[in-house]
């Protein structure tokens, strides 16, 4: 290929020349199309971990009623637990 054919070559990829920004619109579609899957990624996250803190609170709520009838002799210990897993819900429900 000679300079001349370089040169034109060049020319013709140029973002200003007629029909070349398709490329860049293609880019920009393909950016918004990418967004959208993270966006509807992360949305589902947050959903199974929404269901996952409400099954953890249900657990909860379930073997303190259990404890509370002083079936157990380490009663202190498993409120311990329990309070402990309340806590990792609060706080990964907020974030």
């Amino acid at each position: 290929m000679s300079a001349v054919d370089e040169v034109e070559a060049a020319a013709t990829d140029s973002f200003w020349e007629i029909d070349q920004f398709r490329h860049t619109v293609k880019r920009v579609d393909d950016g918004l199309h990418m967004c959208q899957e993270v966006s509807r990624m992360i949305a589902e996250r947050a959903e199974i971990e929404h269901d996952y803190a409400k099954k953890l609170q249900a657990w909860s709520k379930k073997w303190n009623e259990v404890i509370e009838k002083g079936f157990f002799s380490i009663n202190e210990t498993y409120r311990l637990f329990l309070s402990d897993k309340v806590h990792f819900i609060v706080c990964n429900t907020f974030l």
